[in-house]
């Protein structure tokens, strides 16, 4: 997985983009996110880090990540 690399195709995507990422998470790194976030178009991106979460977000952060995306889907 380490030279699985997309990061020059993500300056195409078109749409909204949520990404999530754990401080404690040893597959993709909190550096990982950043430059996930970095090739992605900056007015299509938001991008929220969970301290002490791991790769699985929403089973760490249940509460905060569901409020996360509820709010990027502009969902009461």
């Amino acid at each position: 997985m380490q030279t699985y690399d997309l990061r020059a195709d993500l300056a195409r995507v078109r749409c909204p983009t949520l990404v999530l990422s754990g401080d404690l998470d040893p597959f993709a790194t909190t550096a990982d996110a950043r430059d996930l976030v970095a090739a992605l178009p900056r007015e299509l991106v938001q991008a929220r880090s969970f301290p002490r979460a791991g790769h699985a977000v929403l089973d760490d952060a249940r509460d905060e990540a569901l409020a996360t995306i509820r709010e990027f889907l502009g969902a009461p």
